[in-house]
């Protein structure tokens, strides 16, 4: 039997990359947090922008499903938009607020 003396973080990623290419592109996944929202009732609406940041990470943290693969240390299943556009939690803006967020800044 070979003895492979390669850093463990090498052969950590090397695994998860071989998951990756042999099993996580070829199933489907079940993506969390697309129609998640705090903005359900008018008190939580009337609530400062940062507070009800702070709700959707809250609701965020206590709902999302836990998922942990062999080999990775960071767990957790990520919501669809939040592979790089930036939206890790559920909606907690008015929509007027997005849209003003929308306009160049002058």
């Amino acid at each position: 039997m070979a003895i492979d003396n390669r850093p463990s973080y090498l052969i950590r990623g090397e695994k998860i990359r071989d998951r990756l290419h042999n099993v996580d592109f070829h199933t489907k996944i079940e993506w969390w947090g697309q129609n998640e929202t705090i903005l359900t009732n008018e008190e939580v609406k009337k609530e400062p922008i940062v507070v009800r940041k702070a709700l959707a990470i809250q609701h965020t943290l206590r709902n999302m499903p836990v998922k942990i693969k062999d080999h990775e240390l960071i767990v957790g299943i990520p919501t669809m938009l939040s592979l790089a556009l930036g939206k890790e939690f559920c909606a907690f803006a008015l929509p007027e607020e997005v849209e003003e967020a929308k306009k160049p800044a002058v």
